[in-house]
């Protein structure tokens, strides 16, 4: 019984060491998009002064 709640416990751990990768990934993209529009708009706007 006591193994099983052990095993069980490495389970949950172990789906959420995964879940947390995933959303660090998803973070960092999502970072790396924003930071890409935000030159894009810099840029337009230094096209448009122009």
């Amino acid at each position: 019984m006591k193994r099983r709640a052990e095993e069980e416990l490495k389970n949950r751990v172990k789906l959420l060491e995964e879940h947390e990768l995933l959303l660090s990934k998803t973070r960092n993209e999502n970072e790396k998009l924003e930071r890409d529009m935000l030159s894009k708009q810099i840029e337009k706007k230094k096209f448009n002064k122009q």
